[in-house]
C-alpha cells in the first residue's frame, strides 16, 4: 500500500511540474519597460519625452509584437517588430530566425510585474504588465 500511495504521489508531482502553461497563461498580454539592471547599476527604462514607453506584447498564439519608440523621424515614432515565441523550463524563448533564438530566464513573475535574466544574467529587466 506505501508502494502505490508513493508511485501515486510521483506520478502527480510529475503531472504538476511538467508544463509551464500556468506561466504562460500570465505571461500573456503587453509589458511596458520598466527597469533595467546592468553591471550593478541600474536604469529607469524611461520613454522618450512625450512618448510612451516602449513595450512588448506576448500572444496567447505564440507571437510576440514589440514597440520601440525611436523618436526617428518625427517625436514619438516607433519601430514595430514581430517574432514567434515560446516558454520552455521557465525561459522565454524568442525566435529572431531559423538559426537565432534570444532567451530571457524568468526570475519573477506575478500578475503586475516580470523580472528576467538576460545574456546569461549580465543583464536583469524588469516590465510592468499594462494591460
Amino acid at each position: 500500500m506505501k508502494k502505490l500511495i508513493s508511485i501515486m504521489i510521483i506520478f502527480i508531482t510529475v503531472l504538476s511540474c511538467s508544463s509551464d502553461d500556468g506561466n504562460n497563461s500570465k505571461l500573456i498580454g503587453k509589458w511596458e519597460f520598466d527597469k533595467t539592471i546592468e553591471n550593478g547599476v541600474e536604469y529607469d527604462d524611461a520613454a522618450l519625452p512625450g512618448c510612451d514607453r516602449n513595450y512588448f506584447e506576448l500572444k496567447d498564439s505564440g507571437i510576440k509584437l514589440e514597440i520601440h519608440h525611436t523618436g526617428f523621424p518625427e517625436a514619438c515614432s516607433f519601430d514595430t517588430y514581430t517574432n514567434n515565441y515560446f516558454l520552455e523550463n521557465n525561459i522565454i524563448k524568442i525566435i529572431n530566425s531559423p538559426e537565432s533564438t534570444f532567451e530571457m530566464k524568468i526570475l519573477l513573475l506575478t500578475s503586475t510585474t516580470l523580472k528576467v535574466s538576460i545574456y546569461d544574467g549580465e543583464m536583469i529587466k524588469t516590465f510592468k504588465r499594462i494591460e
